[in-house]
């Protein structure tokens, strides 16, 4: 049951720097996804992170996902925050795009698709990727940090 629990978490992180790297961005979400419901999806969880509903956050993120992960509030404030010493204040989102992941039985990746936001910060370019398996229930986050 351990090495189970282990594979599944060593599979997120996989996802993660997946995310991180931008490597999944080329992949588009299947035909029947509606694309602006998935950036809707992922506005609101933007919304919340900018707003640092940390809480909420995790709240919304599928159940089975927050035990396999322990994921906690704090956990998604020390991976997601934002420090506005260092980036200073978000000036805007500049682009938005959505792209596709698909299963991996053998990495035990689901399919999924991820909502992404390059936004400018006074001193940096940060993108965020907020992702949802295809009911969009979200499963994931990433903040690139260039």
């Amino acid at each position: 049951m351990k090495l189970k629990k282990w594979t599944r978490v060593a599979c997120l992180g996989l996802l993660m720097a997946m995310l991180l790297s931008g490597c999944a961005s080329e992949i588009p979400i299947p035909e029947d996804m509606d694309e602006q419901a998935l950036l809707a999806a992922g506005q609101e969880v933007f919304d919340l992170l900018i707003a640092d509903e940390f809480e909420t956050i995790c709240d919304r993120i599928r159940d089975d996902i927050v035990t396999q992960v322990e994921i906690t509030p704090e956990k998604i404030q020390k991976q997601m925050d934002v420090d506005e010493q260092q980036y200073g204040k978000l000036k805007k989102v500049k682009e938005t795009w959505t792209s596709g992941v698909p299963a991996d039985e053998e990495a035990k990746i689901e399919e999924h698709v991820i909502a992404w936001f390059e936004c400018e910060y006074a001193e940096q370019r940060l993108v965020y990727g907020f992702s949802f398996d295809l009911d969009l229930n979200l499963i994931g986050m990433s903040v690139n940090r260039e």
